[in-house]
């Protein structure tokens, strides 16, 4: 595996740790007069109240389903998919925990920028906002990173070891076939001339295989092989005034 994976949950932390500092910024401007601030904790305690009965609810959701995941998972795949989703499910409730607590900060703030600078009411909400844009992102791209190197050293180990930009297959189980070598009984060479022999042979055994392919080979060199000079008929034509070394075959690869 490339190590740009680990580069993924790393933007993700990163884009998490801006959040913390901007939001931290966006908590430090100021919030107005007294009662700006006590409508501003009204809307806030309402917001963390709905976040509260919300969550409560969606918690015997996420736990059914991951009952129900870690079920079909361990009879089909596996039942860590249970353990993702929940994950996933975690933080999705922490990004919009975040969010809406930037949210509730965020507003006030913006409303008294905006009685004294239009571009400082601006660069208050936009703050806020790219809080809860990049907290949703930065936990997704953790999340998601995070969960794929930990499943793939859980179940794939030997990826860490591959070379990158190689594409494996995934492995298949065969069972080969095993076949004896053909045997055969070759004449005597007749009819011998200047130009020409006559060879003939009779194949004895196939070696559980149909063969593909007979005939004579040969060769100036010793021991020819099926990549020498090969023909697959009698009589073998030969040139004249050379001496030859000829071994007949038969073929039953494919």
């Amino acid at each position: 595996m490339t190590p740009l994976f680990y580069l993924v949950p790393a933007f993700g932390i990163l884009a998490l740790l801006y959040t913390f500092v901007k939001s931290a910024w966006v908590t430090r401007q100021e919030a107005g007069n007294d009662r700006m601030r006590e409508i501003a904790q009204y809307i806030a305690e309402g917001a963390m109240a709905f976040l509260k009965a919300e969550y409560k609810v969606l918690a015997y959701f996420v736990v059914i389903a991951a009952l129900l995941l870690a079920v079909m998972g361990y009879s089909s795949s596996n039942w860590l998919i249970a353990v993702a989703f929940i994950i996933g499910a975690f933080f999705s409730a922490l990004a919009g925990f975040i969010g809406m607590r930037i949210a509730t900060k965020a507003n006030v703030r913006t409303a008294h920028a905006a009685r004294t600078s239009l571009s400082k009411a601006l660069a208050v909400s936009f703050g806020g906002g790219s809080v809860m844009g990049l907290g949703v992102a930065g936990l997704a791209v953790l999340g998601l990173g995070g969960l794929f190197i930990v499943l793939l050293m859980r179940f794939a180990p030997e990826a860490f070891h591959l070379a990158p930009n190689v594409i494996y297959s995934a492995d298949k189980v065969f069972t080969t076939q095993v076949y004896s070598v053909p045997t055969l009984d070759t004449t005597q060479v007749t009819n011998i001339y200047y130009t020409n022999v006559s060879l003939n042979s009779k194949i004895l055994n196939d070696g559980g295989k149909a063969i593909n392919e007979t005939g004579f080979v040969y060769s100036t060199a010793p021991s020819p092989t099926i990549t020498s000079t090969k023909i697959t008929m009698s009589p073998l034509p030969i040139g004249s005034n050379g001496i030859y070394n000829l071994y007949n075959y038969p073929y039953n690869l494919t």
